[in-house]
């Protein structure tokens, strides 16, 4: 369900829950690319490209609007 999500949001925003080193957090994010483990986006947050590992998102929805 996950990846369907994932797949659905590409070029879009979307909020992800992501487990990191030192506990959870909620990002938003614009997704640009998608592999079998990983999610290249632009991280609102940390107002830069990161790469998040799907294994770590706990979570995902697109942002309506």
């Amino acid at each position: 369900m996950l990846d369907y999500i994932l797949n659905a949001s590409k070029d879009k925003d979307c909020v992800i829950i992501y487990m990191t080193d030192h506990g959870i957090s909620q990002r938003r994010i614009h997704i640009y690319k998608l592999t079998d483990t990983t999610v290249k986006a632009y991280c609102y947050l940390r107002k830069s490209m990161r790469t998040f590992k799907k294994d770590a998102i706990l979570s995902a929805a697109p942002v309506r609007g």
